[in-house]
């Protein structure tokens, strides 16, 4: 471990010992400022090459480090602050934010999780609104089967919005109501279940991907087996349109993709062994056997 990780470790077992000191929050902000510069100064503005080089810094730092929900909560609260401020360690969120994610993957991941549903799930509101209306009036290029398609789509995307939703509402100690009011937008789900997520344990986002995990897994199936899947949407009937998914959903690759693209990121934040790292692990098993050394 660097002698700047080193401090950055001491600074922020500092602040999690005090959360409301400001000396130790100008302490922690200072040395999370520096690992930007560090960063900056060896790999230049491109993100993705300083991000790294900030990553490999943090790790070691918070090796062992355990923080509970509350502490959490307060961090994350800082890191939003410091990245609204007109300071010019403002940069340091960059960092800060690394540490965050590193602290808490599985919250972290449940909240990208659920703002990617929420938004996709807008998406397909206005899609399907748009589509139901056109065809309505008879449009040359649309057809019910089009209609049913983003329908099975959109029942898909709420139900898996509603299992999250539910179980992060039932295990939140947040006050007010355990539910989205109707009237709110996608930005305002985000923020409000956001609020509900920031009182969970990592044990307990956890477990929400674990079941959220399980209920994907047939839905992707349902590519090749698309009989086990059926919609819960309301207004769609039994007859015809309860195949939707089968002929019609699935065609659609950026569906299908953006579930296994969730799946992977689940995966990762559990650390559960992705396909492709099976695969290779496969790889390296048949080669060995055939007494080939891979490199």
């Amino acid at each position: 471990m660097s002698n700047l990780s080193q401090k950055f470790r001491e600074s922020f077992i500092s602040y999690l010992k005090n959360p409301h000191s400001a000396k130790s929050k100008e302490n922690f902000m200072s040395y999370a400022f520096a690992i930007y510069e560090d960063a900056v100064t060896h790999c230049g503005l491109e993100p993705d090459k300083y991000i790294n080089h900030m990553f490999k810094m943090i790790k070691p730092a918070v090796q062992g480090i355990k923080i509970s929900p509350d502490i959490a909560k307060k961090l994350d609260g800082f890191i939003r602050t410091l990245s609204f401020s007109d300071k010019k360690e403002n940069q340091a969120f960059h960092v800060l934010n690394i540490c965050y994610n590193l602290m808490s993957p599985k919250k972290s991941c449940l909240r990208e999780v659920i703002k990617n549903f929420l938004i996709l799930q807008d998406k397909l509101g206005q899609e399907e609104f748009i589509v139901t209306n056109r065809n309505f009036s008879g449009s040359f290029f649309l057809s019910n089967a089009d209609v049913s398609n983003v329908r099975a789509k959109k029942s898909v995307i709420d139900d898996l919005i509603m299992l999250v939703s539910n179980e992060v509402f039932k295990a939140s100690k947040e006050t007010g109501e355990k539910f989205f009011p109707v009237s709110f937008d996608a930005k305002q789900k985000i923020q409000y279940i956001e609020k509900h997520i920031d009182w969970l344990s990592e044990k307990e986002c956890g477990q929400i991907l674990y079941n959220l995990l399980q209920k994907i897994k047939p839905i992707l199936s349902a590519k090749g087996n698309s009989a086990d899947i059926k919609d819960h949407a309301e207004y769609m009937t039994d007859s015809g349109k309860r195949s939707a998914l089968m002929i019609h959903s699935f065609n659609d690759k950026w569906f299908f993709t953006f579930l296994a693209k969730m799946v992977k990121t689940i995966k990762e934040a559990l650390g559960m062994k992705t396909s492709a790292e099976h695969l290779l692990e496969n790889s390296v098993d048949e080669a060995e056997k055939a007494e080939v050394t891979l490199k």
